[in-house]
């Protein structure tokens, strides 16, 4: 099958809200546990509690209630979690021309492609995977300086194309851009 992008496209304020410390945009812990919990099934077969992995409920906990994992702890689970939720309250893109594919270097290469960033402000820390999940989050503010720099990269046209098309959909949106590389 090989490695590609699944891109989604969500409003990182609204994410952060959900991931962030507890305020009153979150809405009651009930109400977003019981619209997210269906959404994480699968996870716990995927990464084992035997083997030592926290159950997903418990991470999504942990993100309803404000908390932040442990920076110095694995968080692939985490990470996958994220895109549960992101798949819960964003929509995901069509990704045909990036899924296979190995062009994701290109995203490293530009400032405006944040790496494993859920806010816009920087403020939540959540640890790093083992591997993978990669994850890239691109606002909306950047987007023409993305365009510009993907336009110019060494890439299919049809990858090219396909990426504006991102664009202009989370832009008609007033949503931002988030990459999952796996």
């Amino acid at each position: 099958m090989g490695y590609g992008v699944v891109p989604f496209r969500m409003d990182l304020d609204l994410l952060s809200s959900i991931l962030g410390p507890k305020n009153a945009k979150k809405g009651s812990y009930e109400v977003m546990f019981g619209i997210l919990k269906s959404s994480l099934a699968g996870l716990d077969d995927q990464f084992e509690i035997e083997d030592g992995w926290l159950p997903a409920t418990d991470i999504l906990s942990l993100f309803l209630n404000g908390g932040t994992p442990q920076i110095a702890g694995n968080c692939t689970k985490h990470w996958y979690v994220i895109e549960r939720i992101i798949q819960v309250f964003g929509v995901k893109l069509n990704n045909n021309n990036w899924y296979p594919s190995d062009a994701v270097d290109v995203f490293y290469d530009y400032d405006e492609f944040k790496i494993y960033k859920v806010d816009r402000e920087g403020e939540i820390k959540i640890g790093l995977p083992d591997d993978f999940p990669i994850v890239f989050s691109l606002e909306r503010k950047d987007f023409s300086k993305a365009l510009k720099n993907i336009g110019s990269c060494d890439i299919s046209v049809d990858q090219k194309m396909q990426f504006e098309s991102w664009i202009a959909d989370s832009d008609k949106a007033n949503n931002d851009l988030i990459l999952y590389y796996y």
